[in-house]
């Protein structure tokens, strides 16, 4: 319990800050979720920001994840969604500095 509960409050901070960023486009923020965020940077291809943030000491996945039918309906099959995963031990200083990159990528 005190796991998904951490991982719950650390999931909503990140959507609250990543929903800050006007640039930012996140999929399904309305629906209750796993530790996971898909999101793309108005503009960019998912490619170029896992591209960014992994030369910052990010970890992402980028692409199509096995789900065209998915990007088909969402219209993101020629950019890719960027997906990041969370867990308990991720923290919200890690949150932040994704969120300050991702300010920088516009």
């Amino acid at each position: 319990d005190e796991i998904l509960y951490k991982e719950t409050k650390l999931i909503s901070y990140m959507i609250k800050k990543l929903n800050s960023l006007e640039h930012v486009v996140i999929y399904d923020k309305e629906f209750d979720r796993v530790g996971a965020i898909g999101f793309n940077i108005i503009g960019k291809k998912s490619s170029d920001v896992v591209e960014v943030l992994d030369a910052n000491g990010i970890c992402v996945r980028g692409g199509i994840h096995c789900a065209i039918l998915a990007h088909e309906a969402l219209r993101t099959k020629e950019t890719g969604i960027v997906r990041v995963s969370l867990s308990v031990n991720n923290t919200k200083d890690e949150v932040d500095l994704l969120v300050h990159i991702l300010d920088d990528c516009r």
